[in-house]
């Protein structure tokens, strides 16, 4: 377990942090998006494909607005989203994931964290 401050000790610990980074920016962007276009409170309606054009297009009607009218007041709180925003499962995203798909997963998760570790290994003993 990483404490702060502490630099990471394996691969594992490495990819954690940085998934855990990554993911807490994603969320927050989300919550952003959410509260500006409700259309991405209600569950998908539509393909995967689809709804990945749609986050796209969003996320750039949000960043065209933000450089146009920085000062607009977005109208809706964190609680008020939370109230409107359901509550989602597995099935919700087509379903659950089956054994061999979790281990393609697993095997591609580590091979970016053996990356991550040999690419932060030459970092630090450059420093």
């Amino acid at each position: 377990m990483l404490i702060a401050g502490q630099r990471p000790q394996n691969a594992r610990e490495l990819f954690n942090l940085r998934h855990a980074g990554a993911r807490n920016v994603i969320e927050r962007i989300f919550g952003v998006v959410k509260r500006r276009f409700q259309l991405m409170v209600a569950a998908p309606e539509y393909s995967l494909a689809v709804q990945g054009k749609i986050i796209r297009a969003i996320c750039v009607l949000h960043n065209f607005i933000r450089v146009h009218n920085p000062d607009e007041d977005l109208g809706v709180t964190d609680a008020e989203l939370s109230r409107r925003t359901p509550r989602r499962s597995a099935a919700d995203f087509g379903g659950s994931v089956s054994a061999e798909e979790r281990t393609i997963a697993n095997v591609r998760r580590d091979e970016i964290a053996q990356r991550m570790w040999e690419q932060y290994q030459e970092y630090i003993a450059d420093m």
